[in-house]
């Protein structure tokens, strides 16, 4: 996960700053949730068990920003993926905003060094990545802060009255839930058309749920998360499931991608790596076959980054429970 390197770092609204000594590139990270302040999650950093500082994390539509207290220093940081140090133009609710230089981790997050004041106060934050603006609401972040100074303090712990396993744990389908999404959608069935597919809902603003049919005419439901530079899709197919060393999946984790398919879909989800042996999808996408645990992993996960053939993204998953609900209940939508 993210690590900040040594060096200089831009300091927003104020002079360049030397930064402190902290957790290099080569070693490995390990975010864990320890409670929750509103929207925020709140994590400790740690490195081969000693503790490095702590984070608050919040998503809007795209992304995860975090705000991490390390060293006795406040930073900023949001995923990228790119081989450069990147400029990114940087502005604050309340007028202010420059161009300034992030430190590339060089695993996934770009990071600044930030004016602990400016993000308590201010009612929300932006980042233009090029033609791409990202926006988190700061609504709660004083608190969240506060939070992780006590973390920090605390060599990475809370007080057992402000701990929360929310996210800890995977979050699995209920009867009851499973019972609720019938009872709203069964007497609204929908025709899904011999080519193409069709909105059957929309569980947020982030995701939408579809039905169609593949090549073969096979029905599926998928929710999709899409973004101007890539869409993340987690499939489920109606008719014979997928066949895989023996295996049987009907659950297909899927992303963008128009070139040759690669033999596999490198994943990291919340820190946890994995290698998925990629199978034929529809046409444009790229796909892995998922397990169920694996689906309730994503349902109660906070950030996905995968790499496939070279191309990498990453994706915040806010919202991804209720969508993973909504697409269980999609195929009782269906008329067949």
């Amino acid at each position: 996960m993210m690590k900040i390197k040594a060096g200089l770092v831009a300091a927003f609204l104020g002079a360049t700053l030397v930064g402190t000594p902290v957790p290099t590139s080569a070693q490995n990270v390990d975010l864990k949730q320890i409670g929750t302040s509103g929207n925020w999650r709140i994590k400790s950093m740690t490195v081969g068990r000693k503790h490095q500082g702590c984070v608050a994390e919040i998503d809007n539509a795209s992304a995860t920003l975090q705000i991490m207290k390390s060293w006795n220093k406040w930073y900023i940081a949001t995923p990228y993926y790119g081989n450069d140090d990147p400029n990114w133009d940087v502005g604050l609710s309340n007028g202010d905003g420059r161009v300034v230089m992030f430190t590339n981790s060089r695993d996934g997050w770009a990071t600044l060094e930030f004016n602990a004041d400016s993000l308590r106060r201010d009612r929300w934050i932006e980042i233009y990545q090029g033609s791409r603006r990202l926006r988190w609401s700061l609504n709660g972040s004083s608190a969240a802060m506060d939070m992780v100074q006590r973390c920090d303090q605390n060599n990475g712990s809370l007080p057992a009255s402000q701990q929360s396993n929310a996210f800890q744990k995977p979050r699995s389908w209920t009867p009851q839930q499973r019972q609720q999404f019938r009872q709203a959608f069964k007497n609204q069935k929908v025709q899904v058309p011999a080519r193409g597919e069709i909105v059957v809902s929309r569980p947020s603003q982030a995701w939408t749920v579809y039905a169609g049919r593949d090549e073969r005419g096979g029905l599926y439901c998928a929710v999709e998360a899409a973004r101007v530079q890539g869409s993340l899709r987690i499939a489920y197919t109606l008719g014979q499931p997928l066949r895989l060393n023996g295996q049987s999946y009907r659950y297909v984790l899927g992303v963008k991608y128009n070139t040759a398919l690669p033999p596999s879909m490198f994943i990291n989800l919340d820190g946890n790596e994995y290698s998925l042996t990629t199978a034929p999808t529809l046409r444009g996408w790229v796909g892995a076959p998922i397990a169920d645990p694996f689906v309730n992993s994503l349902a109660g996960g906070t950030n996905l980054a995968f790499e496939v053939g070279g191309y990498r993204e990453s994706f915040g998953l806010s919202g991804s429970s209720r969508a993973i609900s909504f697409l269980r209940a999609c195929p009782n939508r269906i008329q067949r």
